[in-house]
């Protein structure tokens, strides 16, 4: 969703459904969707719409490279949408996407989708009206322009139409003590060998040194992009006391093996205590999710 806001007086909201869509498909298949914009102004809207390519650069920031430009991107499969959209005041329009999978592609997750330059401006018969009245008005046109992408997410299988069997990992998992405003935070680093992006859920729970459990929290939501790593975080508002402690980690992700681990730590007295490791850190364990 995005807001074009022309005035303090004139706002404008436009929704898409679906931002985002993800397909499984195989080799020479095509993965089709409805992507519709609304309208909640005044006025109406034009697209300008464009196929892209959809990656992230070395520093993690999304960017839309031409199509075909990126390893894994899709826009030069996708069909050609309509040069315009206009999408009317207080209403919907939409157009037909499709990714054309090419027969011999290598399996795994490509990204891509469409592009497009938002533009509003008053109408004229707006224009009129205001200029309109024996008083002479200034008319003040304002013109918006930003940008909006709706992207396609195609996971590329095999024959059999299952991906290979894979297995994420946890290289780190970091407990930061709380500071200032900062709660009590746990951070975890998560690698993806595999071809395929994968969308991992986390948890943390805190026991104190008797097994009692203390609290509970969740990572951040943030899909993990075919090889390569990334880090999740977990907050949690919790006053310790000096003391030792243990953090049970655990991630599931689709059908993949669970990642589990914990991790002791000790609560020095003082209001900038850092926490300390009691032992070295035990195997890292996985176990098949139920």
């Amino acid at each position: 969703m995005i807001a074009l806001a022309a005035s303090a007086a004139s706002a404008q909201t436009i929704t898409a459904s679906p931002s985002v869509a993800y397909f499984t498909a195989r080799g020479g298949q095509a993965a089709a969707q409805k992507f519709s914009l609304s309208n909640d102004g005044d006025e109406p809207i034009r697209f300008t719409l464009r196929r892209t390519d959809f990656a992230h650069d070395d520093k993690g920031e999304m960017i839309f490279p031409a199509p075909g430009s990126s390893k894994r991107g899709l826009g030069n499969w996708l069909t050609e949408p309509p040069k315009e959209l206009i999408v009317p005041a207080k209403g919907t329009a939409s157009f037909d996407g499709a990714a054309l999978i090419p027969p011999s592609i290598a399996p795994g997750t490509y990204f891509g989708g469409y592009f497009a330059l938002v533009s509003s401006e008053p109408s004229k018969a707006a224009a009129a009206a205001a200029a309109a009245g024996g008083k002479r008005k200034i008319v003040t046109q304002v013109h918006i322009a930003t940008q909006l992408a709706l992207l396609m997410h195609v996971d590329v299988v095999a024959g059999d139409g299952k991906k290979p069997a894979a297995t994420l990992s946890m290289s780190s998992l970091k407990v930061l003590q709380p500071s200032g405003s900062k709660p009590l935070t746990f951070e975890a680093e998560l690698d993806n060998p595999s071809e395929y992006e994968y969308g991992p859920e986390g948890t943390v729970a805190v026991f104190d040194s008797a097994g009692k459990a203390l609290g509970k929290a969740s990572f951040t939501r943030a899909n993990l992009w075919p090889l390569s790593s990334r880090k999740f975080s977990a907050p949690l508002p919790l006053q310790l006391e000096p003391g030792t402690y243990r953090a049970f980690v655990a991630f599931t992700s689709d059908d993949l093996p669970v990642i589990t681990r914990q991790e002791p730590f000790a609560v020095q007295a003082g209001p900038r205590a850092a926490p300390r490791r009691t032992s070295a850190p035990g195997p890292e364990k996985t176990q098949r999710a139920p």
